[in-house]
């Protein structure tokens, strides 16, 4: 009886998985493969690009029956008209001055401004007014323009748009130095594994396609509210502004966890076809169960929660299929002995310290497409 099994075992293990029949698809035609590929997920990316509506998460991103979602929409309804918070600035001088007046008229000609109101109540030698803007993003731009004033006291900015202004500029100021260095340490970890400068490039311009098409699709359906009723939630029109930093993260650190995984694999078969065909099963059931836990998030009730859970799905489904499946063997088919490129000083830099890298891996691939 155990021989027929240890046979169809065998049999099994031979049979090639969802990873190297892709691969097999793109190592025959990849220079269309690696176009379709590259151009699709680019497409996909262009409503994040093009549109996204960063916002902070409020009322609205609760369920529709619980209770502050119902609270909110009761007064924005019935009290506030539809309009949007207002604008708080403080006005570090005289309330009663001419300049105060002088300075309100002058917010009063604003673009996006409804109305602006003094607030009766003063604490102290300072004037507090009320900016009503219009509705939606024009709010941070009353924000701006009202910072931008030249005036000869000081003024302070606050309420929600201004936090989310100042939460946006924050989160820009410190991202070129947070990409500067996930940049260097994949560029660092990804050579001294190879010996390769091409690798680590490809590596990040693969990275960048799959949390672009994955934040695009984000958008499709939680700005846009493409299917929210199938998930179960009511599309607020933007998407958390805490929800493309996470998925930074989240979708660079999967990714770059694939890719290492991979390259040590083909490394070691000494052939790229095999290392995925060798590694595709492992590759495939880890990002199975990574998505079994995150599809989970889609059962909650907050939308910040669930914009996570969807992304992380997408980024796994769109990583794990297209990206590693199509494209990777598609790209290294076409750069042949290129993929194993670095300068000579770094060359023997490499040599020295570290394994030797592994030349013409490519080989048997390119050979099997028949050049």
């Amino acid at each position: 009886v155990a021989v027929p099994r240890i046979a169809a075992a065998r049999a099994a293990a031979r049979t090639p998985g969802m990873l190297a029949r892709l691969a097999a698809v793109a190592r025959r035609r990849p220079g269309p493969v690696a176009a379709g590929v590259a151009f699709g997920l680019l497409g996909l990316s262009a409503p994040f690009v093009f549109g996204v509506d960063l916002a902070n998460s409020d009322a609205r991103a609760l369920p529709a029956s619980a209770e502050a979602h119902r609270l909110q929409a009761a007064v924005q309804r019935d009290f506030n008209g539809g309009q949007a918070d207002p604008v708080v600035v403080v006005v570090d001088t005289d309330p009663s001055g001419a300049e105060v007046r002088d300075f309100m008229n002058t917010l009063n000609t604003l673009d996006g401004v409804l109305r602006v109101a003094p607030r009766p109540e003063v604490a102290g030698p300072v004037a507090i007014v009320d900016v009503t803007p219009e509705a939606g993003p024009v709010s941070r731009d009353v924000v701006r323009a009202v910072r931008a004033l030249e005036v000869p006291f000081p003024v302070l900015v606050g309420g929600a748009a201004a936090e989310l202004v100042d939460y946006r500029d924050s989160v820009a100021g410190r991202f070129p130095l947070a990409l500067l260095v996930v940049v260097l340490s994949t560029v660092v970890l990804l050579f001294v594994l190879t010996g390769s400068l091409v690798i680590p490039v490809k590596a990040l311009l693969m990275n960048a396609l799959t949390l672009l098409a994955t934040l695009g699709a984000l958008v499709v359906v939680f700005q846009w509210g493409a299917g929210d009723t199938l998930l179960g939630f009511s599309s607020w029109g933007a998407i958390d502004v805490t929800t493309p930093v996470l998925l930074f993260v989240f979708v660079f650190g999967l990714s770059m966890d694939y890719e290492v995984f991979l390259l040590a694999r083909i490394q070691e078969e000494r052939d790229v076809h095999a290392g995925i065909v060798k590694s595709g099963p492992v590759v495939t059931a880890a990002a199975l169960c990574i998505g079994v836990v995150f599809a989970g998030f889609l059962l909650g009730d907050l939308i910040a929660v669930k914009e996570i859970g969807f992304a992380m799905v997408v980024a796994l489904l769109i990583d794990v299929t297209v990206v590693r499946g199509l494209l990777l063997p598609a790209a290294m088919t076409l750069l042949g002995d290129w993929n194993w490129w670095s300068p000579a000083p770094l060359r023997r830099l490499h040599d020295r310290w570290f394994a030797p890298p592994v030349r013409g891996a490519v080989e048997p691939l390119v050979s099997a497409s028949g050049r």
